[in-house]
């Protein structure tokens, strides 16, 4: 448990290079077991820093988050539009508890939300031009247009919550550093899988993309509610 730690987020990120490695390789025998041990590893590093007996609410907020977010990387290894849908479902209550983790971390002030309402603006033209570009495809799917629309809206407000901390003087390192960036890359990876999966799916290096963006971005998230939670 000391080298967990110590050295988590490096032992992090020999896993994932690995897995990227072996993805690039178009060889799956291992993607499961590393791409099911990222999420664990970065909980236990948390928690492992966390300072004991404070700030229990956020530590049972960015739990449940990275427990549904461990659920929904093990429902995206297999193959399926249902298995997607449950996969979206998982991660969009992780956006749930992470929304949660950040409006705590620092309340919305709608008057003086400046980097909230750029990042809001940013985000809905994003969203709106990618749902153009996929239409074709999504609009056969009903069941998982619902699903991404959802999941969309979810992860948008988890977003401008994380640039919202901003605002928070004592806390702007934490969102330059750790959380704005770390959303911004699990936007990055989502847009990259979707468009992976409907318009390219043979092009095998996207998938090294998304993988690496992905984990980087819970990396840096990860990084930031330990910083935070530390105290």
């Amino acid at each position: 448990m000391l080298l967990l730690k110590k050295h988590g987020i490096i032992l992090f990120w020999i896993l994932l290079f690995l897995d990227c490695f072996f993805i690039y390789n178009q060889n799956y025998s291992y993607h499961g077991y590393l791409k099911g041990s990222l999420i664990p590893v970065l909980m236990l590093y948390i928690f492992l820093n966390a300072r004991k007996r404070h700030y229990l609410v956020s530590k049972s907020l960015v739990f449940m988050g990275l427990l549904f977010a461990w659920i929904g990387d093990l429902l995206m290894l297999h193959e399926g539009n249902g298995f997607l849908i449950w996969g979206m479902l998982a991660f969009f209550f992780t956006h749930v508890f992470y929304i949660v983790f950040f409006f705590r971390m620092q309340p919305l002030h709608v008057l003086k939300a400046t980097e909230a309402t750029i990042a809001a603006v940013i985000l809905i033209t994003v969203g709106y031009q990618l749902n153009k570009f996929l239409q074709p495809e999504i609009s056969q799917l009903p069941t998982l247009k619902v699903m991404l629309l959802a999941y969309s809206v979810a992860i948008s407000i988890m977003a401008i919550l994380a640039t919202n901390v901003l605002s928070n003087k004592t806390k702007k390192p934490m969102a330059l550093g750790y959380f704005m960036p770390g959303a911004a890359l699990f936007i990055f990876a989502d847009i990259i899988f979707l468009v992976s999966k409907f318009k390219y799916p043979d092009e095998n290096y996207l998938h090294v993309i998304v993988m690496m963006s992905y984990g980087y971005g819970q990396c840096l998230l990860a990084q930031g509610f330990s910083k935070h939670l530390k105290g």
